[in-house]
């Protein structure tokens, strides 16, 4: 699984903030995954502490490629230019170590 995929699979998703709430039946305790403020039905899990990672993971999931995706720029912007980097930081070091 890669990027682009699990981007297309969080834009295939219920769109909106999620939020995990408790709930109990006879046969086990889950969690009902619903919109923030609406109660819409998202899904459930298994356990109450998987629908909470779910739905964090969920809501922080666009922030969390937008600094995937600006590390990469940055990353992309810097290549070739590490030896420059640490030529000057040699440089620095010999003036200041004289």
């Amino acid at each position: 699984m890669n990027l682009e995929e699990l981007k297309r699979l969080h834009a295939a998703a219920t769109q909106g903030e999620w939020v995990s709430n408790s709930c109990e039946s006879s046969q086990r305790d889950y969690a009902r995954i619903t919109l923030a403020g609406k109660g819409s039905y998202v899904g459930d899990a298994c356990e109450n502490s998987d629908g909470a990672c779910i739905a964090a993971i969920h809501n922080a999931f666009p922030a969390i490629v937008a600094k995937l995706e600006a590390a990469q720029r940055l990353r992309d912007a810097l290549d070739g230019q590490a030896d420059g980097i640490a030529d000057a930081i040699d440089a620095f070091d010999a003036v200041v170590t004289k």
